[in-house]
């Protein structure tokens, strides 16, 4: 059994070897086609059939060996494939120009990869030892510019303190891969509702109160008593009437994207998941710069801005969802 399990290792370690290898050409062919002469070329399809379809076969390989071999070498092998597989993501990712489909490819592989990953339940931890010549370096240098040095070391002192001293470190993958999934999601969320409410948005870093100074200086700005185009009340009304104006459309295009991409049983959770919290973050935007803007102004000044009703702008992100999709917030 243990002759057989070895064979398995050593056949299974090729096999690898030879899959990442091919991943390091094919993203090398991926650059030479989108470089190349042809047109109309979806660089979303290639990435697929040259990144991901090899990322499916290693993990589909891991899963047939799972009750076959020992399940620290299961962590082991799986450790040899994700860490390339994570360079490769990243490297892949680079391809795509379109920041939401960017951030789209990432969520949904690192989704792939950490739903697979579960089949497993094992710990995906590497350890590293290392020797550290630090000390060596410095002592050795130190005795060579001035030899007096050697005066305050005893030998044996001497010796252990330029010695390399062991280093030994570890990193945990799987906390690895569910941080870039977390923040891949962050970024997703934040690349839509600064599509849906790009005006809102800006507002509010531009409303951005760090003092009482900067407070002052904000309301002269609303009132008109300083001139600032970007800040001003008329400024304001007339954004919020095109955000109000062009809030469906954005959204629909918004939910659209996130329904064709995120389709299916399979990424029904992390659909309903992205939906709910942007349209959290949409809601949430509006009220942050309403209780700015509440701040800055008077009642007959906030009443002049005409803010969208918050109450309004629920209802109809509700809406659009269930439009387009099942899932309701």
């Amino acid at each position: 059994m243990h002759d057989m399990q070895e064979r398995l290792i050593y056949l299974l370690d090729n096999y690898i070897n030879e899959k990442l290898k091919r991943q390091e050409t094919s993203l090398e062919e991926v650059k030479r086609i989108i470089s190349g002469p042809g047109k109309g070329i979806d660089i979303l399809n290639v990435i697929r059939i040259f990144f991901i379809d090899t990322l499916g076969d290693a993990i589909d390989l891991l899963e047939m060996c799972d009750g076959c071999l020992d399940r620290e070498i299961v962590a082991g092998i799986s450790i040899e494939i994700i860490q390339p597989c994570m360079r490769q993501l990243d490297k892949a990712k680079g391809f795509i120009e379109d920041q939401r489909q960017k951030e789209i490819f990432s969520v949904k592989n690192l989704f792939y990869l950490l739903e697979k990953l579960k089949l497993f339940n094992i710990e995906l931890i590497s350890h590293k030892e290392e020797l550290d010549f630090t000390d060596t370096r410095e002592n050795i240098i130190g005795v060579i510019f001035s030899p007096k040095k050697l005066k305050d070391y005893n030998w044996f002192g001497f010796i252990n303190a330029t010695l390399p001293k062991l280093q030994k470190s570890q990193r945990d993958l799987k906390k690895e891969l569910i941080k870039k999934y977390e923040d891949s999601l962050q970024m997703l969320r934040n690349t839509c509702v600064s599509h849906v409410i790009p005006h809102i948005i800006n507002y509010l870093s531009l409303c951005d109160i760090k003092d009482q100074q900067q407070l002052e200086h904000l309301k002269q700005i609303i009132k008109g008593e300083v001139k600032d185009e970007s800040l001003n009340a008329e400024k304001i009304r007339g954004n919020m009437e095109e955000t109000e104006k062009k809030f469906k459309e954005n959204l629909e295009l918004v939910i659209r994207i996130i329904s064709n991409n995120f389709s299916g049983e399979t990424y029904k959770k992390i659909r309903k998941e992205l939906l709910t919290t942007i349209a959290q973050d949409i809601t949430n935007s509006f009220q942050k710069l309403y209780d700015k803007l509440a701040v800055l102004t008077d009642s007959i000044q906030y009443e002049s801005l005409s803010l969208p009703n918050i109450k309004t702008i629920y209802e109809a992100i509700n809406n659009t969802i269930g439009k387009h999709t099942n899932d309701f917030i």
